[in-house]
């Protein structure tokens, strides 16, 4: 089996493949194919001049914290049944993973077809979402406010762009998208879809926005309407928004809408009549932890040390290792130490626990109740005020 990047010559047989794996049509495929090859950072295994396995990744900006580090978004890993439990996968990911490292990317994320899957490569399940479906009818009155929602096209992307940072300040893992995201991923038009794009204005100020699909043709008894992407910058584009659901209650029967994990949408209901939960979205893993750690933002106050035993999985096998963090005024300084091995002054972290930490998934007071961090409290406490927990979420799915 040869293991190399993909070339455009490769692009049929990783089209067939996709299609295959992921029951995708020849359009989504097409257009999908077009943004991966736009980049390239693509991988196959091949037997012979077959496509045996391949994937690929983007290239992205992530908020983490008060800054955004590179992170490389995982898609499209798939293999052909009869060259499974051969570990073309896995190894595959080892490369990807590699390349990342070697082009300053020390963070990933991927959606996971099965979490136990990606566990035993170091990822660990960091990025949640509410999915909340609710008849329109059922929304309780609003005060009429000085807002507008307007239906816009592609070109508006910008203001989408803005208004998708705006909101997402509050999150960790918040993407920061291009024009071709906006312009062909979210605003595409697609066979038997009804797709739409809404800004919120106040005045001439965009400050809320919603993209949303419709399935035709379609009956009134059971007409849906699935808002994958929305936000605002402020209280009354919120509410305006659920303005606007509500004023579909003639058309439509129920309303499905994919939230932060945190967001209380109840309250917008007098007599709550809503299916609501919470379901996990996307895995999260520090690739390179020592470059990951560099390039995170610290609050200027915070100063002291810890030294970490950190231990890391077959794909990334270079952060196994100890390393000893010095913070002085915000500033952090990493260096490997030696032995490897953990010692009694070491907080004891797997790269799984680690990375949740880091992203504020977890707290290192719920790590330690878990059973998932151990270490001297001194250290345990300066790892808390480094990575505050913070609500985490990804609008989109790359």
């Amino acid at each position: 089996m040869k293991f190399r990047r993909m070339t455009e010559k490769d692009r049929p047989q990783y089209d067939d493949l996709c299609r295959h794996a992921f029951g995708m049509s020849h359009e989504h495929t097409e257009r999908f194919l077009n943004w991966v090859w736009q980049h390239n950072y693509t991988f196959g295994a091949f037997d012979g001049a077959k496509l045996a396995a391949g994937m690929w990744y983007n290239l992205f900006e992530m908020r983490v914290g008060e800054g955004y580090v590179p992170m490389g978004g995982v898609s499209a890993v798939a293999t052909w049944p009869e060259y499974r439990k051969l570990g073309l996968a896995k190894q595959l990911m080892g490369r990807a993973q590699s390349h990342m490292r070697d082009n300053g990317c020390p963070t990933s994320t991927l959606i996971p077809f099965k979490f136990s899957f990606y566990e035993q490569m170091g990822y660990a399940q960091a990025l949640d979402m509410q999915v909340c479906e609710f008849d329109p009818q059922g929304i309780r009155d609003l005060p009429d406010e000085d807002y507008d929602v307007r239906e816009i096209d592609a070109s508006c992307w910008r203001e989408m762009e803005r208004i998708h940072l705006e909101f997402g300040r509050r999150y960790n893992g918040t993407l920061r998208r291009d024009r071709y995201y906006w312009q062909k991923i979210c605003l595409r038009k697609e066979a038997g879809v009804n797709r739409k794009g809404y800004l919120v204005t106040r005045g001439k100020t965009p400050c809320g926005q919603i993209i949303l699909t419709m399935k035709e043709p379609r009956d009134f008894q059971t007409s849906e309407m699935t808002v994958f992407f929305l936000g605002w910058t402020d209280p009354g584009a919120e509410r305006a928004i659920f303005r606007f659901f509500k004023s579909h209650r003639d058309q439509m029967k129920n309303i499905k809408v994919f939230l932060p994990p945190d967001f209380r949408v109840e309250r917008y209901f007098a007599r709550p009549r809503i299916t609501r939960k919470i379901e996990p979205k996307m895995m999260f893993k520090l690739v390179d932890a020592a470059q990951a750690l560099k390039l995170r933002v610290y609050p200027k106050t915070l100063s002291g040390s810890v030294k970490l035993a950190l231990t890391g999985d077959d794909t990334a096998p270079w952060n196994t290792g100890t390393y000893e963090i010095v913070l002085a005024s915000g500033k952090i300084r990493i260096t490997r130490t030696t032995p490897r091995r953990k010692t009694a002054d070491a907080v004891g972290i797997s790269i799984q626990q680690l990375s949740q930490l880091y992203l504020g998934y977890y707290s290192v007071t719920e790590l330690q109740e878990m059973n998932a961090v151990a270490g001297p409290a001194k250290s345990l406490k300066l790892l808390e005020s480094m990575f505050p927990q913070t609500p985490t979420y990804i609008e989109d799915w790359y």
